[in-house]
């Protein structure tokens, strides 16, 4: 297998476990300690809109991984402007500014983790 090949298998399988075994837990525990809005009842949620959150923040990993193993760490600057800016809102859409601030900083350390797990193993295998 190409050397090029190998290492794409492998980023996609540490972006993977990360998204699979470490982020759920980690984000359930982060809302029950700090999003302090009213939880609807089930019936008034439907799958497709109780898992946009989710998918919002697997795509904004996705595309922090992808660039910050592309070598460009510019990323995070605009990853935090686009933060700032989704802020302005109706007062009411808006999730309590801890659990805004612990969830992105999650977010930002999960990249870097798996960032950081690829540069070893790149290093050791290939």
């Amino acid at each position: 297998m190409f050397p090029l090949l190998q290492q794409a298998l492998l980023a996609l399988l540490l972006f993977s476990i990360g998204e699979i075994l470490l982020a759920p837990p980690l984000f359930r525990a982060l809302i029950r300690r700090f999003d302090d809005r009213p939880i609807p009842p089930a019936n008034q949620l439907s799958a497709s809109s109780a898992n946009i959150p989710a998918l919002k923040g697997i795509c904004e990993r996705a595309i922090l991984y992808l660039a910050l193993l592309c070598n460009f760490p510019q990323i995070l600057g605009l990853f935090g402007a686009l933060k700032i800016a989704t802020r302005f809102q109706k007062e009411e859409d808006q999730v309590g500014n801890d659990f805004f601030l612990i969830g992105n900083l999650v977010s930002v350390a999960l990249v870097m983790l798996d960032v950081l797990l690829f540069q070893i193993l790149t290093n050791h295998l290939f």
